[in-house]
Parts: C-alpha cells; sequence; structure tokens
C-alpha cells in the first residue's frame, strides 16, 4: 500500500501478490431450476458465474443473478447471489 506522506491518503495498492497467492478450489455446479427456486412472480433476467467471498470469508462459485419482481404495479430489479453447490444465497441486494 502506498500512502501519501503529507496528508495520509492512500495512493496505490499492489495486490497482485494476494491474488497470485489465492487457491480456488474445485467446485461443483449443480442444477437449479430458478422457477421451482423463485416465487412464481420472479424473472430471472441474467445468469453469470461469479466466485464471490461468503459469511465465512470463503470464496465459492456462485450464480450472480439480475432478477425482476412484480411489486405493487412496479418492477423490483435485483441482485441474488446463490452459491453454485448448495444453492445457499449469499447475498440479496435491491438495485435502484
Amino acid at each position: 500500500m502506498k500512502v501519501a506522506k503529507d496528508n495520509g491518503d492512500i495512493i496505490g495498492l499492489d495486490a497482485s501478490e494476494y491474488i497470485r497467492k489465492e487457491q480456488l478450489a474445485r467446485q461443483a455446479i449443480k442444477k437449479i431450476d430458478w422457477k421451482e427456486f423463485f416465487h412464481k412472480d420472479v424473472q430471472v433476467v441474467e445468469d453469470e458465474l461469479a466466485y464471490v467471498e461468503n459469511e465465512r470469508l470463503e470464496q465459492r462459485l456462485t450464480h450472480y443473478l439480475t432478477v425482476t419482481r412484480d411489486e405493487n404495479g412496479h418492477t423490483g430489479t435485483y441482485t441474488v447471489i446463490v452459491d453454485t453447490e448448495t444453492a445457499e444465497v449469499i447475498k440479496t441486494e435491491k438495485l435502484d
């Protein structure tokens, strides 16, 4: 980490050593039926795979989903992150 001497602001960071040491374990990708997983009013708009850190600070391969849901005549858009092996919901976030 590089810190400015005059005001203490962070001016740089070298994370390459951390990235090189990161070991990602193999993880199964189980097929998930999103129509059964979510309520009937939820539509999956996008499904991408991404590594995300869970509550136990483990890197897990996940479905990074963008979903929409009818909310009293308005469409709500959410990001839902689901573990590919356990189907555990790691995070849900409402988008503006």
